[in-house]
């Protein structure tokens, strides 16, 4: 009867360690995932960040872009049109070439006009 007892006594101990070491072990694994779905989330939720900054960028230019003052201006420079009852002016800027012409055009005058002095 005492051996019986005692091994009902170790069979159940052996049963409680071994239930005890899967609970520890399983704890153990979930804090695991735990960890990484933590990181991931973050990772995850700086992404989402990142797209929603985006997309209020582009939903700005896109307000931009649809704006009357966007269309004229593009009409204007890249499509070089006016209004009916404007006139185009164009300012072109001297090149250092067209300046030495000039400036060798003038010496030329000087020195014709020294001659008859």
């Amino acid at each position: 009867m005492k051996v019986k007892k005692n091994l009902i006594t170790y069979l159940s101990l052996a049963i409680l360690v071994l239930l005890i070491v899967f609970f520890v072990y399983t704890n153990y694994k979930i804090a695991q995932k735990r960890g990484e779905a933590g990181s991931q989330t973050e990772s995850l939720e700086a992404k989402v960040e990142t797209l929603e900054e985006r997309n209020r960028e582009l939903l700005n230019r896109k307000n931009r872009v649809e704006s009357d003052e966007y269309i004229e201006s593009v009409a204007r420079e890249q499509l070089e049109l006016k209004k009916p009852e404007e006139e185009v002016v164009v300012i072109s800027k001297e090149t250092d070439q067209d300046q030495e012409s000039s400036e060798e055009e003038g010496n030329f005058w000087e020195r014709f006009i020294g001659i008859f002095k």
